[in-house]
C-alpha cells in the first residue's frame, strides 16, 4: 500500500467519508433484549461521527466557521483526517480572557483521526496531521503565530500522548467548563523559519 497523500477535502469526498472508520464497532450484547453495550471508546466514536456528519458537503450550508478538513488518501480510501477552524465568538472571547487578553489569532483543532487500517502501522499519521493543521492554521492567519486549542476526552490517553508529542500543554488543570468530560489543550503554531 502506498504512502497516503494529504489534500484538502472537498464536497466530492462525501463517499470517502461515509466509508471512513477510525474506531471499532461497539460490541454486541449476548442477549437480544438487553440494552446495547456501550462503546468501549466513545470519544473515538464521537470523532468518527464528526467526520461523517460535518465533512465537506455535510455541514449546514450557512456554516461560517472557516472549517478546514484535510485528508490523507491511499488506495482510494481515507487513511487519516484532520480539521481545524476559527472558534465561535463566545468561545474566542472566553479563551482570550483565560489567556490574559491574548491578541493573536486562535484556531481550534476540531478533530484528528487515523483509520483503523493505518492505526497500528507506526505510520506517524496522527503527528503528520497535527503538523499539517499547524502549517495550515498559520497560513490562514496570514503567516502569524497562531494559538491552537484542542479538546481531549479525559479518558483518552492515546490522544493525550499525541498532544504531548506535538508540544500541546493542558490549558486547564481540570475538566473543561464547557464540557466536563473534556480537557482543553493548547500549543503555539509558529511560521516556518
Amino acid at each position: 500500500m502506498s504512502d497516503p497523500a494529504w489534500r484538502l477535502a472537498t464536497t466530492a469526498d462525501r463517499q470517502l467519508f461515509e466509508g471512513f472508520t477510525c474506531t471499532q464497532a461497539a460490541p454486541r450484547s449476548a442477549f437480544r433484549r438487553t440494552r446495547p453495550v456501550p462503546h468501549p471508546r466513545p470519544w473515538e466514536l464521537d470523532v468518527q461521527k464528526w467526520f461523517h456528519e460535518k465533512a465537506p458537503g455535510r455541514a449546514a450550508p450557512n456554516r461560517s466557521d472557516d472549517a478546514r478538513v484535510w485528508i490523507a488518501v491511499s488506495a482510494g480510501r481515507i487513511a487519516a483526517a484532520v480539521a481545524h477552524s476559527l472558534p465561535d465568538l463566545e468561545y474566542d472571547n472566553w479563551l482570550r480572557k483565560q489567556l490574559g487578553d491574548y491578541p493573536g489569532p486562535i484556531r481550534l483543532l476540531l478533530a484528528v483521526a487515523v483509520s483503523l487500517e493505518w492505526r497500528n502501522r507506526a505510520s506517524g499519521l496522527a503527528d503528520a496531521a497535527c503538523s499539517l493543521a499547524f502549517q495550515d492554521a498559520v497560513a490562514r492567519s496570514g503567516g502569524e503565530s497562531t494559538l491552537m486549542i484542542g479538546r481531549i476526552d479525559l479518558r483518552n490517553r492515546a490522544s493525550e500522548r499525541m498532544a504531548r508529542r506535538n508540544c500541546f500543554e493542558p490549558l486547564t488543570e481540570g475538566p473543561d467548563e464547557f464540557d466536563p468530560e473534556m480537557r482543553q489543550w493548547y500549543v503555539m503554531a509558529d511560521p516556518p523559519d
